[in-house]
């Protein structure tokens, strides 16, 4: 049987990306990163598409221009952050620009992927997202009953090494199934009691999010309490007040709160305010938030119930946003605004593919609002897909026109 390349290649990255990173930290405890499995796949996704499709290894002049471009300008925007913000003495410049360097390759896997894709019919892409649900489904009601059960002391989750980071990527292609077939919210119950077994808040919002996002309309969102409500009252009376005290915490938002999760989010947008005040709107550069800037009082709270650690977090402040923020200033905040815009406003096309690409955006909020972790994890390569894709079908329809 002859295999089908593009359809391999696009599966190839989409699987690994989001599946293989994870599992890798959880085989070794030591790596401490989505790093290193990301570069893993893709360098593979490269090799394959030299070895496979090489006689489609052409990039558009205008494409390859503008990430060299992109590359470039992150270069001099670090450049001037570095002699204006000198370097500590802990940081290395030779791995900022391995970062930068690794950004490039994985645009430019992303790129061959996204030309993989562009060739595979709308039911083969479908296959391929259903799939990656179902997998991600049993996942959750596995870990959730390992964890009932007590046959789990931890809540790392087989291909996740914490419910949030599962609870990123599920909420996404959930968002998705609504989208193309609105009967397919009824995924929402076994999502939620995944979310109250293994106690995740992030769960929960996503969940709640995807389905407001597909009934805008006022009269299918009173649908939502017609969910909520009953799924609340058993809640309430079957879950141990111990499981429940953990989302009281979670939602009380204030330097009395004894959740670090919760003062890790506060500190995320209280170090994004003062990387702003302090660089002027210029940011810090590159790979260099946690050595310059302020990390401010939030991270004295987190120490004191950490018994003096305040290492958690340090990199990439607990979501996307203060990341970017610290880095590169106003323009990450820029940044941030114009992946909301790509996804808002290309929602409510009639292509199946962009549609996918649109909800990663818009579910991406959460990835840059709540909970995010950095440059180098299956959200973020999963928003500058969607980037890359949404321009290249731009392109295409274009060219066909």
């Amino acid at each position: 049987m002859k295999i089908n390349i593009d359809k391999f290649i696009f599966s190839f990255f989409i699987y690994g990306v989001i599946f293989f990173p994870g599992m890798l930290m959880l085989l070794y405890d030591n790596l401490g990163s989505n790093y290193y499995g990301i570069i893993v796949i893709v360098s593979l996704v490269i090799v394959f598409k030299f070895i496979f499709n090489h006689n489609e290894l052409f990039i558009a002049k205008k494409t390859f221009s503008s990430i060299f471009i992109i590359a470039g300008l992150i270069g001099f925007h670090l450049f001037i952050a570095v002699n204006l913000f000198e370097l500590e003495k802990e940081e290395n410049i030779f791995k900022i620009l391995l970062s930068l360097l690794s950004l490039v390759a994985i645009f430019i896997a992303c790129i061959f992927s996204i030309n993989s894709l562009l060739k595979i019919d709308d039911n083969a892409f479908l296959n391929i997202v259903n799939n990656i649900f179902n997998i991600l489904l049993l996942v959750g009601i596995y870990s959730s009953v390992m964890m009932v059960l007590g046959g789990k002391t931890d809540k790392r989750m087989l291909f996740f090494t914490e419910p949030s980071h599962y609870a990123l990527i599920v909420t996404i292609f959930y968002a998705y199934k609504i989208a193309i077939k609105k009967t397919n919210i009824i995924y929402c119950l076994p999502l939620f009691i995944i979310a109250l077994c293994i106690q995740n808040l992030s769960l929960i919002i996503g969940v709640t999010f995807a389905i407001s996002i597909n009934f805008l309309r006022l009269r299918t969102l009173l649908l939502i309490p017609l969910i909520l409500v009953p799924l609340y009252t058993i809640a309430i009376n079957v879950i141990s007040q111990d499981r429940l005290d953990y989302y009281f915490q979670r939602l009380n938002i204030s330097e009395n709160s004894t959740n670090t999760s919760t003062l890790t989010l506060m500190s995320g947008y209280e170090q994004a305010y003062l990387a702003l005040k302090d660089s002027y709107g210029f940011g810090f550069g590159l790979q260099r938030m946690g050595y310059p800037n302020n990390r401010g009082s939030f991270v004295d709270i987190i120490g004191l119930l950490r018994d003096g650690n305040t290492d958690s977090n340090l990199h990439d402040g607990g979501l996307f946003i203060s990341k970017l923020t610290v880095e590169f200033g106003v323009l990450g905040v820029g940044f941030f605004l114009y992946v909301t815009m790509l996804g808002v406003k290309n929602i409510n096309t009639r292509c199946l593919k962009s549609k996918f690409f649109s909800m990663v955006l818009v579910m991406s909020l959460m990835y840059f609002l709540l909970r995010g972790s950095g440059y180098f994890t299956p959200s973020a390569i999963l928003i500058f897909m969607s980037i890359v894709f949404i321009k290249a079908h731009r392109i295409k329809n274009m060219e066909s026109e």
